[in-house]
């Protein structure tokens, strides 16, 4: 067998790639640290062959770097599959030579870049990181750690079908993204709808940084990386992502011979184009193409006859949006879709419609357009702005208040809402424009 270099193959020093690698948050078992983990990772023969051949190219390892979210989702996205070592240290198997390289106590470097032969180009500044202890988060941070992590286990548990536990820790992610008091045990305790075995996880992740009941999960389940990949094609769940795993699939190239729904195949075909997300200067070349095609220039006040808006992430002025989300009131699904010169339909209804639609030689766009009524045009239009921790709170007000707010009605109100601001009012909050609807804000920011 062939052996090479990782500084010959890749460029960059073993100890800079496994300092990255070691950020990623993988974490197994049967590794006694996470470097010994990457090590074995970065000593897979087909890795090394694949890059040594050209089969990867530099450029190309580079921008799965620069994607994945762990080590293993590296190798998904480089079309390789997990390495034997890793396989045979779970099922018991004799050690191969490499896994005794790692097992192997090593002399400890001086600095990462120190005494290493072959550095033959500059290092990117995230492989310059050295590997640090782990920091336990503060403030904003350990909130949005916590609902990390909650929502990790959610995954985990809903692509094991084990949906009770999978709606537990959704629940339990959403109460703590609404929540803005301290996160110190005996509050959260006070919180309801989080047991007892949910307030250990969170208490651990505000005490040690980290949930040990996730990295276990993670660890003994199926890869959660591959299955997330494939739960971001259009049309793929839980279900579809574990049939199509269990199937041998661990790529996106794979997935096109699998039997495929018309929504998934058009979603793996047009994968690279949907991931990208839409920068602001061509969301205003939409808007200039719908203000056409629709004969009138967007508004958000109901008036009288048809009404439509981009809602979401553009109306928020924020500097990219996921897809293009058209609301609308005044004409049926159908007469707004015959008029968009849609390329391909994903899905449609009576009240929303999902497909593809490109402008002018740019890549293939998400498109939803929902429709709404004159009765519920206010409250279609807030929800669908967002943000999400914005319509949380927007929530739990009226529930303080004894009414019920989604995304078509205020209940206990009566009467139609013209503006926004006439639903802030019957809310009791002063009114305040989309841009400044963010995650950070409290009913004591906005109450009247």
């Amino acid at each position: 067998m062939t052996t090479y270099s990782l500084d010959d193959v890749f460029g960059y020093t073993q100890d800079e790639i496994v300092a990255y690698l070691a950020t990623k948050g993988d974490a197994y078992p049967d590794f006694p640290t996470q470097r010994q983990a990457a090590l074995a990772y970065l000593n897979h023969d087909g890795l090394l062959d694949a890059v040594a051949s050209g089969a990867v190219t530099n450029p190309r390892f580079e921008a799965a770097m620069r994607t994945a979210t762990s080590s293993r989702q590296l190798l998904a996205l480089l079309a390789l599959p997990a390495p034997p070592v890793m396989r045979s240290v779970v099922m018991g198997a004799p050690k191969s030579p490499v896994q005794t390289r790692m097992q192997t106590p090593a002399a400890k470097p001086t600095s990462l870049t120190a005494n290493i032969p072959g550095m033959r180009m500059p290092v990117p500044p995230v492989l310059r990181r050295a590997v640090a202890p782990v920091v336990v988060p503060t403030g904003p941070a350990l909130k949005a750690e916590i609902v990390r992590v909650l929502r990790r286990l959610r995954d985990v548990y809903a692509v094991q079908h084990e949906n009770f536990r999978a709606a537990t820790f959704r629940k339990a992610a959403d109460i703590i993204e609404g929540y803005n008091g301290p996160l110190q045990a005996a509050e959260i305790g006070q919180l309801r709808g989080i047991g007892k075995s949910t307030r250990e996880i969170i208490a651990e992740v505000i005490n040690k940084g980290y949930s040990s009941r996730l990295q276990e999960e993670e660890a003994a389940g199926p890869d959660l990386e591959v299955l997330t990949l494939f739960k971001q094609v259009y049309g793929v769940g839980d279900v579809a992502a574990t049939k199509f795993y269990e199937a041998g699939a661990r790529t996106i190239a794979d997935l096109a011979g699998m039997e495929l729904t018309h929504a998934q195949r058009l979603g793996v075909e047009y994968f690279n184009d949907i991931q990208q997300r839409i920068p602001r200067a061509e969301m205003d070349l939409w808007v200039q193409y719908l203000a056409g095609v629709f004969g009138m220039p967007p508004n958000t006040d109901l008036h009288a006859g048809f009404n439509w808006t981009l809602a979401g992430s553009y109306r928020r002025l924020l500097p990219d949006s996921g897809d293009i989300d058209i609301i609308m009131c005044g004409a049926t699904i159908d007469e707004v879709v015959a008029v968009l010169g849609v390329h391909a339909t994903l899905g449609s209804g009576p009240v929303k419609f999902m497909g593809l639609i490109s402008l002018g030689g740019q890549p293939m766009r998400r498109i939803d357009v929902r429709r709404f009524t004159p009765e519920t045009w206010i409250p279609g239009l807030m929800y669908n702005t967002g943000s999400e921790e914005f319509n949380v709170l927007c929530r739990n007000r009226a529930l303080d208040l004894g009414m019920s707010l989604n995304e078509y009605r205020l209940t206990g109100h009566t009467g139609i809402f013209h503006t926004e601001a006439e639903l802030f009012a019957a809310l009791r909050l002063r009114y305040i424009p989309p841009e400044a609807r963010v995650a950070n804000l409290t009913i004591q920011d906005l109450a009247i």
